[in-house]
């Protein structure tokens, strides 16, 4: 046997010991391929999914959200279990419907099996609470009159109630709903204020910047930009500087009496506090008394002392600077006649 046909037996040889080899060693088990699953809203068309980064809100005491799963193409037929991270934000059934009971964050899962292999799937819900009602009112200062100084502040508390169908589900719930505020030159709301009067600043907080009038409204919605389901509070109008009115000045700033006491007193009653009395003869302002002892405890009665070159004449005299308090008094040595001014 030539040294070539011996090369070839060998290699012929191993060749066979290889296929042996092979034909002995296990099938590579092939993986099953993880399948085309989400959750989506039932009834939608094209199917509206919704994943773990794209959550849904739902309302509390709102509509029920049906979630549905498709699974390879099938959205029947899928054995699996419908369950919530926390039932205290949403609740879902067995059938998928999630309903809202509370505010915050919370995960819905639909855990199935599939081809002898377990999977799950998420979506994040988000619980919310729309406004019944917007609120707003003057806190500070708490004797606000409507008028206000040049440079002056107020501050206005907002107050959201939730709507009934939310507070049936779960009482004392709060509405997610934020209150934003406006400056507006009309009663109606409808002309934005330039900020010339007064302006708007954090917190709600109002300074006076200039004469004049301006009305303070808000509106509560779910975000800045987002108008669905909005609501208006009530109107606040602020009166700034000399801007204010006399006529918005209440009755009880009138003074109620003055008698003369003594040749050269006078005892002043009012049905509000009297915080300064100004004593004038004609135009001429003779005196002006704050915080004065003469003052009495209640506030709501004064004996004034006349000036020192006091004689028989017909004295005005008014209470914190209110013209419409203003009363006529004759004094004369003996005898006191007083009327009130037209």
């Amino acid at each position: 046997m030539t040294k070539t046909a011996k090369k070839v037996r060998c290699i012929a040889a191993w060749l066979v010991l290889v296929l042996a080899f092979l034909s002995l060693a296990p099938a590579a088990t092939t993986e099953a391929a993880t399948p085309e699953a989400y959750i989506f809203l039932k009834g939608s068309s094209p199917r509206k999914k919704y994943t773990s980064s794209k959550p849904r809100y739902i309302y509390v005491g709102g509509k029920k959200v049906n979630f549905d799963y498709y699974v390879d193409g099938k959205t029947k037929g899928v054995k699996g279990t419908w369950a919530s991270s926390d039932k205290k934000i949403v609740t879902v059934d067995k059938s998928g419907i999630a309903r809202a009971v509370g505010n915050g964050k919370a995960t819905i899962s639909f855990t199935f099996t599939y081809k002898g292999k377990k999977y799950s799937m998420k979506t994040h819900v988000v619980g919310r609470t729309r406004a019944e009602s917007c609120t707003v009112k003057v806190v500070e200062p708490s004797d606000f009159d409507g008028t206000m100084e040049v440079g002056g502040w107020i501050d206005i508390n907002r107050t959201l109630k939730a709507k009934a169908k939310a507070r049936a589900v779960t009482p004392g719930i709060k509405s997610t709903y934020k209150a934003y505020g406006e400056l507006y030159d009309d009663e109606d709301c409808t002309i934005v204020h330039d900020g010339s009067v007064a302006t708007l600043g954090d917190k709600f907080i109002v300074t006076g910047e200039g004469d004049g009038v301006v009305y303070f409204k808000a509106n509560a919605r779910n975000s800045k930009t987002n108008m669905d389901y909005n609501v208006d509070s009530n109107v606040i109008k602020i009166t700034v500087g000399e801007g204010k009115q006399e006529e918005d000045k209440p009755d009880e700033t009138l003074v109620t009496g003055a008698t003369q006491t003594d040749v050269d007193k006078i005892k002043v009653t009012s049905t509000t506090d009297i915080n300064s009395i100004t004593i004038k003869m004609g135009n001429t302002i003779l005196s002006q008394r704050k915080g004065s002892p003469e003052i009495a405890a209640d506030k709501k009665s004064a004996i004034v002392s006349l000036p020192g070159n006091y004689q028989t004449a017909t004295y005005t005299v008014l209470i914190n600077d209110v013209t419409s308090s203003a009363i006529e008094v004759k004094c004369e040595t003996r005898r006191l006649e007083k009327m009130e001014l037209d």
